[in-house]
């Protein structure tokens, strides 16, 4: 019971950091979060692609719609500037992300999240302005709509990782919800329930994007068990087989042993008695006549006596030689 409720918690907390595979990253020992840090920042360099480059269009063509901000164009110029360069480098540490080595991974994902950051910060702080100084019209209304759009098509690429998705709305929202409570305080019409609106639809984001980021990363620890336990049934394969090839080999040695002679070469005691059997049995069957020759060596043991058991070695060696070549 007890092992069970452990074995429960320890697969929540690993769950719950590999979610937040970014945040405990390089504090963590667990193999399993190390691959799913290191697969999941592949996917998000593969599923990035040319998206960061929509919201500084779209943005160009809000400010260029928008003569209330040509004013302030210093500012406004240098946050539409530094947008498109953080997204030209968002998308450059994405290719470098998909083809990343394991050691690099971490590092190239934490400046991608910076990148990340910081381009949803502009894109709300400037859609926040449009609706300060135009109030509520169709220019801010698009915007708004470019917002969840832009909202939307990062549940492709950033649902990968809790603080990711969190960062990202909390960064692109909180202006925009600021500057929509300052237009609202100015008088703007409907100004509290584009605010209330908000405010549900970065909850429901929020909430939306962290149950698609367990799912993500419930689906690829599963991946990873599964190839673990692939490799390791491949492993105890070859290691049987390994041992299978060593039981053969014994089993031929003592065959060996038991079947022929290691001084000569030629059948054993054992040998000599079973191939007896066998063709007398077979005799009887097909009334085939079979031989058996008694060889003597005349003087052997003087032989052995007088020169010696390495003589009497090579001598029975010799014999056994000349027989193995008479017979068929």
């Amino acid at each position: 019971m007890n092992s069970g409720i452990t074995a429960g918690k320890q697969k929540e907390l690993l769950n719950w950091a590999a979610e937040r595979w970014l945040a405990v990253g390089s504090t963590s020992d667990d193999m399993a979060v190390h691959a799913v840090s290191t697969r999941a920042a592949q996917d998000l360099g593969r599923r990035t692609g040319f998206i960061p480059l929509a919201a500084p269009l779209c943005m160009l063509a809000f400010l260029i719609a928008s003569p209330q901000l040509h004013m302030h164009w210093l500012p406004i110029a240098a946050l539409y500037l530094l947008m498109a360069v953080v997204a030209a480098i968002r998308i450059g540490l994405a290719q470098k992300l998909a083809g990343a080595t394991t050691d690099a991974m971490l590092p190239l994902a934490r400046r991608y999240q910076l990148t990340v950051d910081l381009a949803s910060f502009i894109w709300g702080s400037l859609t926040g302005l449009i609706l300060l100084f135009r109030g509520i019209d169709q220019v801010t209304e698009l915007a708004l709509v470019a917002s969840v759009a832009i909202t939307a098509g990062a549940f492709a690429c950033l649902t990968l990782e809790v603080s990711l998705w969190r960062r990202f709305l909390l960064a692109m929202w909180l202006p925009l919800i600021i500057l929509s409570a300052a237009a609202a305080m100015q008088g703007s019409e409907y100004g509290w329930l584009l605010v209330t609106l908000e405010l549900v639809f970065v909850t429901f984001a929020a909430v939306q994007g962290q149950h698609v980021v367990r799912d993500y990363v419930a689906g690829l620890l599963s991946r990873i068990d599964l190839e673990h336990a692939v490799s390791t049934i491949a492993s105890q394969r070859d290691e049987l087989q390994m041992h299978q090839t060593r039981l053969d080999e014994l089993l031929a040695q003592t065959h060996n042993l038991s079947y022929y002679d290691q001084l000569t070469g030629i059948g054993s005691r054992s040998h000599f008695y079973e191939r007896l059997e066998t063709n007398i049995a077979a005799s009887r069957i097909s009334g085939n006549q079979f031989a058996v020759l008694y060889l003597d060596v005349d003087g052997f043991k003087d032989i052995n006596d007088t020169l010696g058991h390495e003589a009497g070695d090579d001598l029975l060696k010799t014999i056994a030689y000349r027989v193995r070549a008479l017979l068929r």
